[in-house]
């Protein structure tokens, strides 16, 4: 589901969660995941561990940059990202639905909430979504998926 849609022509209400609400929405989970009191989860259903958590929101990385000046000079640059909530621009859930024949409804519980940060490319075009982690609400679940 998207959160805030990558399309500017749209009026802000269309497939958005208004702005402040939708960060204090992530701040929540992501909060949550890192705090150690709800477990975690990566896309492969593995448990993530608090620190691992909170390595997604920074990560350091050396890049060998060719100097301008002098294309035969190479040096290492050290490029911090830091991972900002307003990247955060979709929620994938895990839902149970059930239908109920008698009045001819559906009922769904939601069961699980991954975030999924925006991922672009070298040109900064935007390439898809890159997942950060699963939490689940049913101890049932990951069992329940294997």
């Amino acid at each position: 589901m998207i959160i805030k849609t990558p399309d500017p022509a749209f009026d802000w209400w269309v497939q958005n969660i208004e702005g402040s609400k939708r960060e204090s929405f992530v701040k929540t989970f992501l909060d949550l995941a890192g705090s150690g009191k709800v477990k975690v989860y990566d896309y492969f259903n593995e448990p993530l561990t608090p620190e691992q958590v909170k390595a997604m929101r920074s990560k350091t990385d050396t890049v060998r940059i060719i100097d301008e000046e002098n294309s035969n000079s190479i040096r290492d640059t050290i490029v911090k990202d830091e991972l900002n909530i307003q990247e955060v621009t979709k929620v994938r859930f895990l839902e149970e639905w059930y239908f109920d024949e008698k009045k001819l409804g559906f009922d769904k519980k939601v069961v699980g909430v991954m975030l999924m940060r925006e991922n672009y490319g070298d040109s900064l075009e935007l390439r898809g979504y890159s997942p950060l982690f699963w939490i689940y609400f049913d101890d049932a679940y990951p069992a329940k998926l294997k």
